[in-house]
Parts: structure tokens; sequence; C-alpha cells
């Protein structure tokens, strides 16, 4: 299991719904500001995330995908998703 930064865990979730960094772009959110965060030059906040899962949920919707997650897990770091798959799976085990 790989768990990742929450920059590329962006990018790799960008890839998979076929978007490009320009897709969010908007009023309060740039290109290159989002490109900044998937580069790890800037830190990826809960308010940001928002409007991030916003615009991936719209794009999911449009392939008929299903994300069954929200911002917290965008900016959750690895350790912390680390964490929670282990307790996952070990309260499937008991």
């Amino acid at each position: 299991m790989e768990f990742l930064t929450p920059a590329k865990r962006l990018k790799k979730l960008r890839k998979s719904l076929n978007m490009k960094q320009f897709d969010f772009d908007q009023e309060d959110l740039t290109r290159g500001y989002y490109g900044m965060i998937e580069n790890g030059q800037r830190n990826l906040n809960i308010d940001i995330a928002k409007k991030i899962i916003e615009k991936l949920r719209i794009r999911a919707t449009e392939i008929g995908v299903q994300l069954d997650f929200d911002e917290h897990y965008l900016v959750m770091s690895e350790r912390a998703e680390a964490e929670a798959y282990c307790l996952k799976h070990l309260k499937k085990d008991l």
C-alpha cells in the first residue's frame, strides 16, 4: 500500500479523472496556485480543499464515477492516511 502526501494524492486524483490543472482555474484559485500545491510549494488547507473537491466531484459525476471521500482526505498527511488504513483493517479483522 502506498501512502501519499496531499500534493501527490491530489495529482493522482486529478489525473485519474482526466483533468488538467487549468480545470481548477477560478477567481479565488488560479491554475498557478493549484500547480504550486501539486508541486509541494504551497500547503493545501481545508478551504482550498473544499473548492478542489467540488471540482473533482463535478468531473466525477460527468464521467459516472462516485467519489466517497471529502476534503479532509485531501489534506490528510501520509502518516494519518496510514493510521486510518491500519485502523480500518484492524476493525475488519476483529
